[in-house]
């Protein structure tokens, strides 16, 4: 396969994200998409490496990568399925990994079993998780190449590059941990609660927002760390008057949660309802 965009110079251990932090990404962006089968390839000498992935049997797994060397050309493109390599497989979304500057690190895709599509949310929690799946691979290849003497640089660029991905996103985004107190706060997110990031990290949610206790919320999002799986709803928080549509995904460090205020939709929703 031929790739023509600038590519990393093959390293050893080069682009193979940490087991936790990638196991952890292929996971988050399975459930993000409903999809089984989530898998994070990387770009070596103009092939495509495995990198991370979950959902598939070992003996899947070359035929699964083989399917993401579509997405690793330029322009990407589809794949036809059924495959050759992986007859099994008929839905496939992929999206490359990149750095700021164009080179090309690697691609994300998640696949199922069944045809199927993404709806335009999920398409957009993957297109976070391929900017954060990138800025690991980057980080990783940084430190293969320079060393100790890069740690404090690429720590601070990996956080760099988090951070614009998380507050470029239109929905609000906060990350949990396991006791409940909030580790991250994106800018959508701070102005829909109405309260900057400052005065909530760190703090429990339970705590700076006591109108969560016993609703639908609370019970949703306990459920979903208790089960270890998705959950996707809509509820109302009575303080703020608002209504959120809330989708949480939990990991092993707690819950990631993006939410919006659909107020205005459920009000056009009742007063059709009434006209009915």
């Amino acid at each position: 396969m031929s790739v023509s965009v600038p590519t990393v110079d093959p390293a050893p251990a080069l682009h193979v994200l940490p087991h936790s932090g990638a196991d952890r990404l292929t996971r988050l962006a399975a459930r993000a998409c409903g999809a089984p089968i989530a898998l994070v390839v990387a770009l070596k000498g103009g092939e495509a490496v495995f990198s991370a992935g979950s959902g598939f049997a070992p003996q899947e797994r070359e035929g699964l990568v083989a399917l993401c060397e579509a997405t690793l050309e330029t322009p990407p493109r589809l794949p036809q399925l059924p495959a050759r390599a992986a007859p099994d497989i008929l839905f496939y979304r992929g999206l490359p990994l990149t750095r700021e500057d164009g080179t090309l690190l690697g691609a994300l895709a998640v696949m199922d079993k069944v045809a199927r599509s993404l709806s335009a949310e999920q398409e957009e929690d993957l297109e976070t998780l391929a900017g954060l799946a990138a800025a690991q691979l980057d980080a990783q290849h940084s430190q293969a190449l320079h060393a100790t003497q890069q740690t404090e640089e690429d720590a601070q660029r990996l956080a760099t590059r988090l951070g614009i991905t998380l507050e470029s996103i239109t929905e609000g985004f906060y990350t949990l941990d396991t006791q409940w107190r909030f580790n991250y706060l994106n800018r959508e997110g701070a102005r829909l609660l109405g309260r900057p990031s400052t005065e909530l990290l760190g703090k429990s949610i339970w705590k700076e927002f006591p109108g969560a206790i016993n609703t639908l919320f609370s019970d949703q999002i306990r459920a979903a760390v208790a089960g270890n799986y998705q959950v996707e709803f809509e509820a109302l928080y009575a303080p703020l008057d608002k209504w959120f549509e809330i989708r949480a995904y939990p990991f092993p460090d707690g819950l990631a949660i993006y939410f919006r205020d659909v107020s205005e939709r459920r009000q056009a929703r009742e007063q059709l309802m009434l006209l009915e």
